[in-house]
């Protein structure tokens, strides 16, 4: 059972600060290496014990709060937060909203994800149970806004948290009032849980995400987290009419899966350009030349869209040098175009990093826009006649193994 994956690609603001997380392995991954022995002490086993009880005897739950993001990477900073509220009623009828971001649930017929700021959506059957299994990527989704709520819809709701190594801190205080504190250690990522001792339902955690990104490659991590706040929690309230879960595509939503024939991968967006000629453009490169795109023909090009602003992208450069000095031998041309920012800002972050790829600016967005380009960073693959061969979310190293993939393809297509 899979939701339409193209919605990771098509995140909000806020999302796509953290779309290194929602679309890696870092969320999704469940279960420990087989090579790490997981050490869970007794009193953390306790409280997650009582967390799997608490959560899965609710009957309904409402919360509310914010997710916030604090970014230092390679010199780059960036901190954003946004609101969010969830509702769910047993068994099967939830609701989970962002402000300006994502609008997900389960009408109890049907599991919908619907992105307002793109007008897109993507709906499955539901079940009429508790989920065994909350399909992708609405798990991801959840797990970065609201962990609460999708501990509530599943019927494991602390699978999550198996196979690791676990331990309980000392309890921390929040507005006045102590905590249980449990600390999990994943391979990729720390998660910091912090419980109300009264009904075991989580008020806070904290996604340290330092080991994720140095595994990237990224330099100079002086902070990569982000913390899921809950202000309101109410268990097993008032039972919510029906019509409160209802939800259906708003006049004019495209339905991904429509708009995506073919059944794209996470890794792999198949845009309306496969096949078809890539759009020609004229930038400016840092020394203020022109470059044409299609004095590139006869190569295969590769052209990134980026931002400094992008931790993903900052990560993603040393991958992009390197196919740019080591495969110009083969006939692969670099295009790294920045989206719509300063040049001076651009060109500072290209010379501490001694960058030699060239770095295009788009400087109002228009070659973004003519590329569909919905996500950062997205690398567009160009065959040697001009046509686009494949579109690639960069990010990561699956990111970075499709890049690799994608590129011998297309210098092998005739």
């Amino acid at each position: 059972m899979k939701l339409d994956r193209r919605l990771l690609t098509l995140a909000s603001t806020l999302a796509l600060t953290f779309a290194f997380v929602l679309s890696g392995s870092v969320i999704a991954q469940t279960t420990a290496p087989a090579t790490q022995a997981a050490q869970v002490e007794p009193k953390a086993a306790d409280l997650i014990t009582a967390m799997k009880s608490a959560y899965g005897k609710l009957t309904a739950l409402d919360v509310a709060g914010k997710v916030s993001g604090n970014f230092d990477v390679a010199g780059q900073k960036s901190k954003q937060e946004q609101q969010f509220s969830g509702s769910y009623v047993a068994p099967n009828k939830f609701r989970h909203e962002s402000k300006e971001g994502i609008v997900l649930g389960s009408t109890g017929e049907k599991l919908y994800i619907f992105l307002p700021a793109e007008n897109v959506y993507s709906s499955i059957d539901g079940s009429r149970d508790k989920l065994a299994t909350v399909p992708q990527p609405m798990a991801n989704m959840l797990f970065g806004e609201n962990p609460s709520l999708l501990m509530a819809i599943s019927q494991e709701p602390t699978e999550f948290l198996s196979g690791f190594s676990a331990k309980r801190l000392d309890d921390a205080t929040v507005d006045g009032k102590a905590y249980a504190a449990l600390q999990v250690e994943r391979p990729t990522d720390e998660l910091t849980f912090l419980v109300d001792p009264k009904t075991n339902l989580v008020r806070r955690v904290t996604m340290d995400l330092r080991k994720t990104i140095a595994a990237r490659g990224a330099p100079d991590i002086k902070a990569a987290e982000f913390v899921v706040d809950y202000t309101t929690t109410s268990p097993d309230g008032e039972p919510k009419a029906a019509e409160q879960f209802a939800w259906s595509p708003p006049q004019g939503a495209r339905d991904a899966a429509a708009a995506s024939a073919g059944g794209p991968r996470i890794l792999d967006a198949k845009s309306q350009l496969v096949g078809k000629p890539a759009p020609d453009f004229t930038l400016k490169n840092l020394a203020g030349e022109d470059v044409k795109l299609a004095d590139a023909k006869g190569n295969v090009v590769l052209i990134d869209f980026w931002a400094t602003w992008c931790p993903p992208c900052v990560a993603g450069m040393p991958n992009l040098e390197r196919i740019h000095t080591q495969r110009a031998k083969d006939g692969i041309r670099v295009f790294a175009v920045n989206s719509m920012e300063d040049k001076d800002k651009v060109a500072g972050f290209v010379k501490e990093r001694n960058l030699t790829l060239p770095v295009l600016l788009d400087a109002d967005g228009k070659v973004g826009e003519s590329y569909e380009i919905q996500g950062w960073p997205t690398s567009v693959i160009v065959k040697r006649d001009g046509t686009v061969h494949k579109v690639v979310i960069s990010g990561g190293p699956e990111g970075e193994k499709a890049l690799d993939e994608a590129l011998e393809e297309a210098l092998k297509a005739k």
